[in-house]
């Protein structure tokens, strides 16, 4: 089956249902002018491959806005994937930092979110066929998105999103719209799809720079949502459209900083609220001209010109098409109009000026019958413009016009008659001879010229000669001597007028001389040097137009506004044109309203640095560095930088110089910023830049939290992931690792001992036991390992069924060490000699230990199950049901058992009689043990909240969220009021013992599921990068 068509005929919902309905398989591309997206149907379900400039919710901003990973963790994602070119989604997988399901879904959210923008598509076109994409199309990892969605659900909520875009775009008309916010919070911040945080951040971007588009784009919500959210912003009046004067401020600042592509988004939005707006488009000409843009520019002052002509004010649309052709000449329509203007305001040297540059352009593009009209018409107002009709001639004489040229020949010699200059004349006539060779009056007129010019020619002679005696007679006389004598006493001040290039003053000398002795040669001299000087009077106006011109653009680009509003005040006296001054008075306004909003916002910035609003003054601050640049403030501003650590306490150095210590206010000019250290004993340092805070937006630019790590001592790398922290024989750790082998490292600096490899899927992932010199561990072959501490050699190894998962404990008196298993075992061997003393079955797995008290053992099932058993037999004294299963170890304190369950609660039982005493709900599962100090009990679980419980009543302490599950047993640093504890982030997180704060922090490249061993002032724990730890206390 082939369909082909326009989505303005038929809904796509329908071909979707169509294609659903009959099992087709094959591929539907939908496109238009921006886009194709291509959907392929098999099955009843489909997958998407998109290309084209329409933006799509890109995954990694997903996943970053539902904080399943960091910045940091999706730069080093897209890093791999520049090498490995495969999908960023299975990179993320295979690094560990998301799980497939996580993967998955926001696939399925990204695709969705496509697919129902396809929905609202509008001017697109569509084409099915049966075929299927081929091995290239669905091998491009970097564009195609594939993930098998229902086609029946997809039409329903497409439909229904339809629906409510209708009420949506009843209060939003355009995505391509800018909103700001009002500063007025809504009533009730969570929406229906979005927390009252995540609210929060999505009012704080429609600022007025935005598009709804771009915001859409900005977040991991997609369009819908954004939308939705704005709709219910504007009734309550949380935001409102930008207005034109907004747009046109935020477009300055954006043109300000270089930002041409949004500077221009914002003005054309604003021409578009405001079509006849002239100062709009004037602004957009003058940016499209400022970046270089001349064809774009000339086409915006050609608007500006046509809007001023609707308004009838033609001498000042005259200015702006001057300025359109003056950047872009080949337009011949603008020229035109120009042509009209001045016809219209009988400026005659402005017509001619521009007839002829119109009639030369019209030449150029070879159009000859409007260039001839165009010459026609400047005859018609200059009859004597010998150039011009020249160009007429050759123009009909092309034609063939013979007759039309007979006329002008006559005319053109007639000009040349008029000048005196009979030799063009005749020349002229000869060539209307050779087009009518029978005119005879031409002939009779060229002879009696020809009589003249001789005739003319003699009498001059004479007359030189006249000239020249009578010069001579008054020489004799005196006469000319005094001219000479008179100018002599002038060169002097002539020179030095000439050089201060005060040609008024020069002129005035020479004038002297001419009143004076008007009929001497000295005189004549005087009145040629004077057309020569009236020359270069010309010649330095325009030089001091163009020299006070730049002056005060350098004097405004250097930031001396002052000197530029003087410059410019000279320029507007020295000016002779109108437009000048005009340019001059536009020039002074502009520079005063920069000075004035400068100060303005100077004015706040200080206000909020007496209030100590670090945050409002590097807003302000940046406003004036870079959107007033020039301004005296920018160069004598400083960036506020309040420096936070974790821990605090920390001391900040800027180039070696000690400032003080955290939390502490750096005060820098955003050109000088410098290198900031912050370190502290037993932490590494850290070094950053502060100038790369003054790029960043002010509202995080104004803090600096740095997160000191612990310093590294040593760690040690195996095969697999270290899952359990190590035991201390000696001056030697000795750990396990899934990769099956047993290690011996030194403690001082994690060199390998001895390592023993126990066996083929021999996964060690709990804490092995150190007995007398011995060493015990179970792994997932279901063996228990017998192993010297000293040398690693194997004693004995013990046949348990099913895998060790859980630590093996030991009686009191050492001669026992007790085991579990998955497979629903419990076993008591004999330390010595690997014998079972005696073996327990329950009816479910159990993965956590038997915890040893008295003569009693204490373990729990997965089923939910606690079990109090007979250390002496495994008789089972009692058990109780807890709903839910437990995979800690149960600990045990003063005839109390305290045990967590997958339910998530944590309960506290008699160990004599197994009775309930009280229980706490946490919420989700509870996996690890908890831990016990000074009559409180601290545990986590998989929503990454770390509990501390009164051990007496179970009443909560305090709680503290980490950004991970918490599948590790806690560990008590007493001695220094802390403890520690991993997450599957990959963080050992330390907090205080008391306050339950964060102290400090450890990050690693994987989940923690170990605890960690205390030992000699050091910390040591493995992690699931395969890495045993040893970092400082």
């Amino acid at each position: 089956m082939a369909l082909k068509g326009d989505l303005g005929t038929i809904q796509l919902a329908d071909i979707f249902q169509t294609l659903a309905n009959n099992q087709s398989r094959g591929t539907l591309v939908v496109y238009d002018k921006d886009s194709k997206k291509r959907i392929y149907f098999e099955g009843g379900r489909v997958t998407l491959h998109s290309s084209g400039t329409r933006k799509a919710l890109r995954l990694g901003k997903i996943l970053l806005g539902r904080k399943k990973i960091t910045r940091n963790e999706l730069d080093a994602a897209l890093k791999i994937q520049e090498h490995s070119r495969e999908h960023l989604g299975e990179t993320l997988v295979g690094m560990g930092v998301i799980t497939r399901e996580e993967m998955n879904d926001a696939v399925k959210f990204q695709i969705e979110e496509e697919i129902y923008g396809l929905f609202t598509w509008k001017d697109a076109h569509f084409e099915f066929s049966p075929d299927l994409p081929t091995i290239g199309e669905v091998n491009r990892p970097s564009e195609t998105i594939s993930l098998s969605l229902n086609v029946q659900e997809l039409v329903m909520e497409a439909a229904r999103r339809a629906d409510e875009w209708q009420t949506i775009a009843a209060v939003i008309p355009s995505i391509r719209d800018v909103y700001r916010h009002t500063g007025k919070a809504p009533k009730g911040l969570a929406t229906e799809d979005l927390e009252a945080e995540e609210t929060a951040e999505l009012l704080q971007l429609f600022d007025g720079t935005r598009t709804v588009q771009e915001v859409s784009n900005e977040t991991a919500y997609g369009s819908f949502v954004v939308c939705r959210a704005l709709a219910k912003f504007i009734e309550t009046r949380a935001v409102r459209l930008a207005d034109v004067k907004e747009l046109m401020e935020a477009a300055e600042r954006f043109a300000r900083i270089g930002d041409i592509d949004k500077c221009l988004k914002l003005y054309e939005l604003a021409a578009s609220r405001a079509p006849k707006d002239i100062a709009v488009q004037k602004a957009i000409a003058r940016t499209y001209e400022q970046f270089g843009k001349g064809h774009m520019a000339a086409a915006k002052y050609n608007h500006v010109g046509e809007l001023l002509l609707d308004e009838n004010n033609q001498e000042l649309a005259a200015k702006y098409f001057e300025r359109s052709v003056s950047i872009h000449a080949a337009d011949p329509e603008v020229l035109r109009k120009l042509l009209i203007i001045y016809s219209n305001l009988d400026d005659m040297q402005s017509s001619i000026r521009v007839g002829k540059r119109l009639a030369a352009l019209y030449d150029e593009l070879g159009k000859r019958d409007e260039s001839k009209s165009v010459y026609e018409m400047l005859l018609e107002l200059a009859p004597d413009d010998i150039p011009s009709r020249i160009r007429l001639l050759n123009i009909v004489l092309d034609g063939g016009q013979f007759a039309e040229a007979e006329i002008h020949y006559e005319k053109l010699a007639e000009d040349y008659l008029k000048l005196g200059r009979t030799g063009k004349a005749v020349a002229v006539l000869r060539k209307l001879l050779i087009i009518r060779p029978l005119r005879n009056d031409v002939r009779r007129k060229i002879e009696t010229l020809l009589y003249r010019e001789s005739r003319r020619k003699k009498i001059k002679i004479f007359a030189i000669v006249g000239i020249v005696a009578l010069g001579f007679m008054m020489l004799a006389g005196g006469y000319e001597y005094k001219a000479r004598s008179l100018r002599n006493e002038l060169n002097g001040a002539i020179a030095t007028a000439e050089q201060n290039e005060d040609y008024d003053t020069v002129v005035e000398c020479y004038q002297m001389i001419i009143n004076a002795y008007p009929f001497s040669i000295t005189a004549l001299q005087a009145s040629k040097e004077i057309e020569e000087i009236n020359k270069k009077k010309d010649l330095f106006y325009g030089k001091q137009i163009k020299l006070l011109t730049r002056s005060a653009r350098e004097e405004e680009r250097e930031g001396r506004l002052e000197n530029a509003l003087k410059v410019l005040a000279r320029l507007r006296e020295f000016a002779r044109e109108d437009g000048l001054k005009q340019y001059a008075e536009e020039e002074t306004a502009r520079i005063n309203k920069y000075i004035k909003e400068t100060e303005d916002l100077w004015k706040l910035a200080q206000k909020y640095q007496s209030e100590n609003r670090l945050k409002e003054v590097l807003e302000y601050n940046s406003k004036i560095y870079w959107g007033y640049p020039l301004s005296r403030h920018a160069k004598e501003l400083k960036f506020p930088l309040l420096i936070t650590s974790l821990p605090h306490g920390a001391e900040v150095r800027a180039d070696g110089k000690l400032l003080g210590t955290t939390p502490y206010v750096l005060h820098y000019h955003p050109s000088r910023a410098p290198i900031v250290t912050i370190s502290l004993p037993g932490f590494a340092g850290d070094r950053y830049d502060v100038a790369t805070k003054v790029t960043q937006p002010s509202s995080e630019g104004w803090k600096l939290h740095v997160e000191l790590a612990k310093t590294l001592r040593w760690k040690f790398k195996t095969s697999q992931p270290v899952e359990a922290p190590p035991v201390v024989f000696k001056k030697t750790l000795i750990l396990g690792s899934r990769d099956g082998n047993l290690y011996c490292l030194y403690t001082a600096d994690g060199r390998l001992k001895w390592k023993r490899r126990l066996g083929l899927m021999a996964d060690v992932v709990s804490q092995p036991l150190l007995l007398g010199g011995r060493v015990y561990a179970g792994c997932f072959d279901g063996n228990l390992y017998c192993l010297d501490a000293v040398g690693g050699e194997v004693l004995w190894s013990a046949k348990a069924g099913g895998m060790l998962r859980a630590a093996p404990t030991t009686s009191e008196d050492g001669s026992m060490v007790f085991i579990t298993s998955d497979a629903g075992k419990i076993l008591a061997i004999d330390a010595k000699t690997g014998e079972v003393r005696w073996s327990k079955s329950t009816e479910a797995g159990i993965v956590c230990s038997a915890a040893p008290w008295r003569n009693k053992l204490f373990t729990g099932t997965l089923d939910g199950t606690l079990l109090c058993l007979s250390q002496k037999d495994g008789a089972v004294i009692w058990k109780r049901s807890l709903a839910g299963g437990v995979t800690g170890t149960p600990r045990v304190l003063n005839g109390k058992i305290y045990a967590g369950c997958m339910n998530g609660g944590m309960l506290c039982l008699d160990a004599k009689s197994g009775r309930e005493s009280w229980r706490y709900e946490s919420r989700t599962a509870i996996r690890s043990s908890p831990a016990l100090v000074d009559g409180t009990l601290l545990f986590g679980n998989d929503g990454g909240w770390l509990f501390r419980l009164s051990a007496s009543d179970g009443g909560l302490l305090w709680r503290y969220r980490f950004k991970g599950a918490i599948r590790a047993t806690p560990t008590i640093s007493a001695a220094r009021g802390q403890v520690v504890c991993g997450a599957t982030d990959g963080v050992l997180y330390a907090l205080d013992l008391e306050a339950g704060s964060l102290r400090w922090k450890f990050r690693t490249d994987s989940a923690i599921y170990s605890k960690v061993l205390s030992h000699g002032g050091r910390f040591y724990f493995g992690s699931n990068d395969h890495h045993l730890y040893s970092i400082e206390e």
